[in-house]
């Protein structure tokens, strides 16, 4: 089995975890550290193709700049930290000097010796080839509810189309305003929705009561309660100038879109400090969240995975126990497309991956399932509450790769497939072919029997072995899978099987 070179896996992996930095330190002796430099800064600028802007370009609006700094003169903060050497002291002395420096990830050397040296409380380690990775996973990070924040985007986008559609302004303040603005999510850690509305409308509002009660919601008081865990508490006096306030803005809020202030970045200093875009605080942590994914992000978007570690660990789990059934089973199986990609490329899946990809022969499918889903997520259907009524102003989906069904969001696909000629053709193209008369599809997406009936070999994704097609490399890079240039370049969104061969097909 050829494999992909140890260095440029490793070049790999920075380029990947790089995408969720802002603020980069290398420290290397080495000759060729400008390639690690190089990986880091190529992570950073990874654009979101379907928007168009670069991931993070929001924090612009703070003054937040991303940098890469090789061997600073002093030890800097920051959230990703590589070590690069082959001499024990040389990484044992660094180490030391910057580990109360780095809130997130560090890279270093794997040489002998070194593993004692990392053995550390707080920090999870992963082995790689020649490199270890460690990630910084106190326990408090793991308090909060995760089960509970798609119940919030619901609560939010029922009441904003109630309030909007009965001539109600409006906005998100305190948490949730700062949510919208620096992590266009719900922040996790809150305990309810904020919003701000003019003391004229309380007693519109009052007379919603029984629109409210349609909708299986309460409003009591000053509260609009899904549960007791889950509200929107109403200030009708809030704390916000008529410069604050402004003309209202368009957020995304999580999966999906909401009002809040025109001017909001002076309200939030006002409000929360001078730090208030550099660091986060929380009642459950005692320590100072600064993790890129955490302060400016949502670690755990997973009506989208997008580019959360959280999600993809959960995705392999999820590969892994369904693999296990297939063999069981006495199934053939091997992990496939975008997934098979993200093993070879990096032992990772792709940033932008929504679910993991499984081979297997359609005759060993006569169920005909497709996706096997998996249970740790709510039925919340991204699809009926993505952008609410604010869908008509609103042209791109910003945090959703797809618009999903309810209950088939960041499952394992099954891709089956099934003989064409002397090749293998997944079933599933072929029923794009046979129904939208896509001249040739099928020929060009079709590969050589070679890769699915020669013994299959093993590949390491996310920390689990998985069987993969014969010469996983020559397999990944023909023209009817990702093409030549397909592992070491550019992650990219929405990025499917065959990549140009299928846009151009539907022209």
């Amino acid at each position: 089995m050829k494999m992909l070179d140890q260095y440029q896996k490793t070049l790999n992996l920075i380029k990947y975890y790089a995408v969720d930095s802002i603020n980069t330190v290398v420290i290397s002796d080495q000759p060729d550290n400008k390639l690690i430099y190089n990986a880091i800064e190529q992570g950073m600028n990874t654009i979101d193709n379907l928007l168009g802007n670069k991931m993070y370009s929001h924090l612009n609006e703070f003054s937040i700049e991303k940098k890469v700094i090789l061997n600073p003169l002093i030890p800097i903060e920051c959230d990703l930290l590589v070590l690069d050497s082959t001499d024990l002291d040389y990484l044992e002395k660094n180490f030391l000097k910057y580990i109360s420096y780095v809130s997130d990830i560090i890279f270093i050397s794997k040489i002998d010796g070194v593993d004692k040296l990392i053995d550390m409380k707080d920090w999870e380690i992963t082995e790689e080839d020649d490199c270890y990775i460690l990630e910084y996973t106190p326990v408090e990070y793991s308090i909060n509810s995760h089960s509970l924040v798609y119940n919030f985007y619901e609560l939010m986008s029922i009441t904003h189309d109630i309030l909007v559609d009965a001539g109600v302004e409006y906005f998100l303040i305190r948490s949730s305003c700062l949510g919208a603005v620096r992590n266009r999510n719900h922040i996790v850690y809150s305990k309810c929705i904020h919003i701000g509305c003019d003391s004229k409308y309380k007693n519109k509002i009052e007379n919603l009561r029984n629109t409210f009660k349609e909708n299986k919601i309460t409003l009591s008081g000053e509260k609009i309660i899904l549960t007791d865990d889950i509200y929107i508490q109403i200030d009708y006096n809030p704390d916000v100038t008529i410069e604050e306030k402004s003309e209202l803005k368009i957020y995304s809020y999580g999966p999906i879109k909401v009002f809040s202030l025109g001017n909001p970045i002076p309200y939030l200093y006002r409000i929360f400090g001078d730090k208030v875009f550099r660091e986060m605080r929380i009642d459950s942590f005692s320590g100072i969240i600064t993790t890129p994914k955490r302060l400016y992000d949502c670690y755990y978007n997973s009506w989208s995975p997008y580019t959360s570690r959280y999600c993809k660990k959960i995705m392999a789990e999820h590969l892994k126990k369904t693999c296990e059934n297939f063999t069981n089973k006495g199934i053939k199986w091997w992990i496939d497309c975008g997934t098979l990609l993200g093993a070879v490329r990096n032992g990772r899946i792709p940033l932008f991956d929504d679910d993991t990809d499984i081979g297997l022969f359609q005759i060993d499918n006569p169920d005909g399932i497709s996706n096997e889903n998996i249970n740790y997520i709510t039925n919340f259907n991204a699809e009926k509450f993505y952008a609410g009524r604010l869908h008509r102003h609103v042209d791109q989906i910003e945090e959703i790769n797809y618009m999903f069904s309810e209950g088939n969001i960041t499952g394992t696909e099954r891709r089956c497939y099934i003989e064409y000629g002397n090749k293998y053709i997944s079933a599933k193209d072929d029923v794009v072919s046979n129904a939208h008369g896509v001249s040739g599809l099928k020929l060009k997406r079709a590969v050589d029997k070679k890769y699915f009936d020669n013994d299959l070999e093993e590949i390491m994704l996310e920390g689990f072995k998985f069987k993969c097609p014969s010469n996983s490399i020559e397999y990944i890079t023909q023209d009817s899978r990702y093409g030549k240039d397909s592992i070491d370049g550019d992650p990219i969104r929405n990025g499917k099987p065959g990549g140009y061969v299928l846009r151009d097909d539907w022209i």
